[in-house]
């Protein structure tokens, strides 16, 4: 989050980053954030289980290292917006950076508060595939690091009304 900040230079938008607390035990910290800054679309940044781990099912988590920026398309609480997505496939594209897809059925990203809470808003997850998650030692790749960065910087810093307006619009 902090190299998203050193990169964004669009003066036709605000950025706000946010770091919550009990995601685990039912997404609180996303909760109050959302009320008090009500934001007009939500990226959320998060990581998420590598499925070759060892001894981890990678049926059920499709995610690798190397394998670029992961996006879950829904999770217990979360729905990632249609458009949105579409967005950041077609940017991908134009950047020749892979993306990773999965869906979860345990588990939840602080999407799931953005979704629902205040009128709602359109939101993306995006997650590093992770080693040993919640382990006093983790490990991703740094590839996948920079993809997802460069992904979200180059939306952020193009993100216009425009842009709003062709993907919060029904």
């Amino acid at each position: 989050m902090v190299e998203l900040f050193k990169a964004f230079e669009n003066t036709d938008a605000t950025l706000y980053g946010v770091s919550t607390v009990q995601e685990e035990v039912g997404l609180r910290g996303a909760q109050t954030s959302v009320q008090k800054i009500e934001p007009d679309i939500a990226i959320i940044l998060d990581t998420l289980v590598a499925g070759d781990t060892p001894n981890i099912n990678p049926i059920n988590f499709p995610l690798k290292l190397g394998g670029g920026a992961g996006i879950p398309l829904f999770d217990k609480r979360y729905l990632a917006h249609k458009k949105l997505t579409r967005a950041f496939k077609t940017l991908a594209e134009k950047l020749d950076v892979p993306l990773q897809f999965c869906t979860l059925k345990t588990g939840a990203t602080d999407g799931g508060r953005y979704n629902v809470m205040a009128s709602g808003r359109p939101v993306i997850a995006f997650t590093l595939p992770t080693r040993y998650l919640h382990a006093n030692s983790s490990m991703i790749s740094i590839y996948d690091y920079d993809v997802t960065k460069e992904l979200v910087a180059t939306f952020i810093n193009t993100y216009n009304t425009s842009t709003h307006e062709k993907i919060s619009q029904f």
